[in-house]
């Protein structure tokens, strides 16, 4: 086997490595059908939920890729557009932000709305994320105290994302998803992102190890 077969063997099994990370990807924002749940948040009346807001790049990343933080300005104009969209806004906290290391961020600075999760008040905790003037960023609270006029929440809307006309048009910004769940804190990072992370530091590792067998 000459040296450019070898090459191609490495890249090919990488390549499908770097598919089947993205397959999983994928199916971590299918939208699942809704099937009936006990959530404890119900039987107790009420549901803890993480409160802040923040563009996804944290200082970590900052630092590594020396780049510049949000901008007040520009932290000032997310506030205002969601704002307008009729969106309460909660306490902005860079450790709020979606990590890129696969781990969930520690809400450093962020706070924690308990908010009523009954059968005569359904309640539920939200994680928007979208992208505004080409920043991505994120949004978490309560749906009971996310909207300065109360909108109605319905259980089957619970573990479930949506990214359809209708939450385009929920406050202007682009690719928004949100997320709906009903456990205490469930609105941190998705457990999938960590599965993800793992398989592509997984794939890295194996290509490097190919790469040094066949050299």
């Amino acid at each position: 086997m000459n040296a450019y077969s070898k090459v191609n063997d490495v890249l090919l099994v990488y390549s499908i490595l770097l598919l089947l990370e993205y397959a999983l990807n994928v199916n971590a924002h299918t939208v699942h059908t809704y099937s009936p749940h006990q959530f404890k948040s119900r039987i107790k009346g009420q549901v803890a939920c993480y409160s802040c807001v923040s563009f996804t790049r944290d200082l970590a990343n900052y630092r590594f890729l020396e780049i510049d933080p949000p901008s007040a300005k520009n932290i000032s104009d997310l506030h205002d557009v969601l704002s307008k969209g009729g969106m309460r806004i909660p306490i902005y906290a860079e450790r709020c932000a979606e990590t890129r290391a696969g781990a969930n961020p520690n809400f450093n600075g962020a706070r924690i709305s308990v908010c009523p999760n009954t059968d005569n008040e359904h309640g539920a905790c939200v994680k928007l994320k979208g992208r505004f003037n080409g920043e991505a960023y994120v949004y978490r609270h309560c749906w009971s105290e996310m909207w300065q006029d109360a909108r109605p929440y319905q259980r089957q809307m619970s573990e479930r994302c949506f990214s359809d006309t209708i939450v385009q048009s929920f406050v202007n910004t682009e690719q928004n998803t949100i997320c709906f769940c009903e456990d205490d804190l469930c609105n941190r990072s998705s457990p999938h992102y960590n599965i993800c992370a793992s398989i592509h530091r997984l794939c890295l590792l194996i290509f490097f190890n190919l790469y040094i067998l066949y050299h």
